[in-house]
């Protein structure tokens, strides 16, 4: 066999060593890291009416999420930390502005499906909060055609997070870690709104859609 042949093998025998079949060891990892996308449903943050002439908001518009947790309790309960970029369009009656949105979340899960070696798929709910930032501007104005103010004071808000997830797993490894693909259904709840009627004190709370699929790695005792 010449050095080609050798080299070739050599990669394939690797190869097969890393992503190797997670045989009898499904959910067999202590922490984990993962990125993925989804879709964000944005409620308004101003509905039409005599505010506005029409709903003032996001939308739907796509995210790109990271995360990395850790179980502990025999794998029953898990902390998370995680983040999100998005960006979308808000169509103002002076026409369309792109606007960026940024989250930095911590949550804890805990699984209603028993962790078990054998399984491959489980299931869990998740709980936390967070801080979600909207980059609309350093200035507070009054919307031109509408009666809606920007506070900048109210970019950076507080939030909540209520949902659920299904966790499954591939079969495959790499460095001793199973790979898996989550999809979740979670509810950003804010407290308060950047875009308000003029003069209005306190909005009511939003809640905002986010549904994801993420791509992960588990890395027994890295922690």
């Amino acid at each position: 066999m010449n050095a080609r042949g050798r080299a070739g093998s050599l990669g394939l025998a690797l190869l097969a060593v890393l992503l190797q079949p997670a045989v009898a060891r499904a959910q067999h990892y202590d922490t984990s890291a993962g990125w993925g996308g989804g879709y964000f449903q944005f409620q308004p943050f101003v509905e039409a009416g005599e505010d506005a002439p029409e709903d003032l908001g996001f939308g739907g518009t796509w995210v790109a999420v990271v995360q990395a947790e850790t179980w502990r309790f025999n794998r029953w309960v898990g902390a998370r930390l995680g983040g999100f970029y998005s960006s979308g369009s808000i169509d103002y009656p002076a026409g369309d502005r792109q606007h960026s949105i940024y989250g930095l979340e911590t949550a804890l899960l805990l699984r209603v499906v028993p962790p078990n070696d054998l399984n491959f798929v489980t299931a869990y709910l998740i709980g936390g909060g967070g801080i979600t930032w909207f980059d609309m501007g350093g200035s507070d104005v009054v919307v031109p055609g509408t009666a809606v103010e920007y506070d900048s004071d109210e970019s950076r808000q507080l939030v909540a997070l209520g949902g659920g997830g299904i966790e499954v797993l591939t079969g495959l490894r790499v460095f001793d870690g199973e790979i898996g693909v989550r999809a979740e259904a979670i509810d950003n709840i804010m407290f308060d709104r950047p875009l308000r009627p003029v003069g209005a004190g306190s909005s009511d709370m939003m809640h905002n859609l986010r549904f994801t699929l993420t791509l992960f790695s588990g890395v027994p005792r890295l922690f």
